[in-house]
């Protein structure tokens, strides 16, 4: 008599369990890749990149940075799509459109359209239009990070978000009164990239999860 290997609704509850503790680990490792690959290609462009009257080398500078920190997240998020193939079945994927080449390269090629559009037609408006992009930005990190997490989201990924949000929303308020004193800026964007890189840290070194009665935790 052939034996019978129909799961129980418990066991099918406890594998799907499983398969999203993996698949949340998996993820907060891509996403410390994130955090420290923007937040460096952040410093350059609030930091390093040449300002004018060299406009032309600053885009330069700043599609360098952002293209190479591009490159760093899609290939962490195709490892983690590959990683997870195994629990397809039973964990939702939602969360690797907006984080694929699909989603990823198109928007970033629009952004820097906009930009140089801007830049060439509206060069007084650049640095609004940069403080905009980077409130789309945070809004969305925020959908991305909601896919990716449904349930929770990881406190670093809270810390980054709030972070980047405070510092573009920020920068953009102070804007019209403070055009000529870099310091609240440089305390805002400073602040910013610090927490970043910590959050890479914190969810890069988070230990494997340990299997525990049903793995609800």
């Amino acid at each position: 008599m052939a034996e019978d290997t129909t799961l129980s609704p418990v066991e099918i509850k406890r594998v799907a369990q499983r398969a999203l503790v993996l698949q949340s680990y998996i993820l907060r490792r891509a996403w410390g890749v994130l955090y420290a690959t923007l937040s460096l290609a952040i410093f350059v462009t609030v930091f390093v990149s040449p300002s004018e009257p060299i406009i032309a080398l600053r885009i330069t500078v700043n599609m360098a940075a952002s293209g190479t920190a591009l490159i760093a997240i899609l290939w962490a998020f195709k490892r983690a799509r590959e990683t997870t193939e195994v629990s397809n079945a039973m964990a939702h994927r939602r969360w690797s459109r907006p984080l694929g080449y699909r989603s990823l390269v198109p928007t970033w090629a629009a952004i820097y359209a906009v930009l140089i559009m801007t830049v060439i037609f509206f060069r007084q408006q650049a640095v609004l239009a940069i403080l905009v992009v980077y409130l789309v930005l945070a809004a969305y990190v925020y959908y991305a990070l909601r896919l990716s997490f449904p349930l929770r989201l990881p406190p670093e990924g809270i810390a980054a978000l709030s972070s980047l949000a405070l510092a573009a929303g920020g920068s953009l308020a102070l804007l019209p009164f403070l055009s000529g004193d870099p310091a609240p800026y440089v305390i805002l964007w400073g602040s910013m990239i610090a927490v970043w890189l910590f959050a890479a840290a914190y969810a890069r070194t988070r230990p494997f999860p340990v299997p525990t009665e049903g793995w609800e935790t």
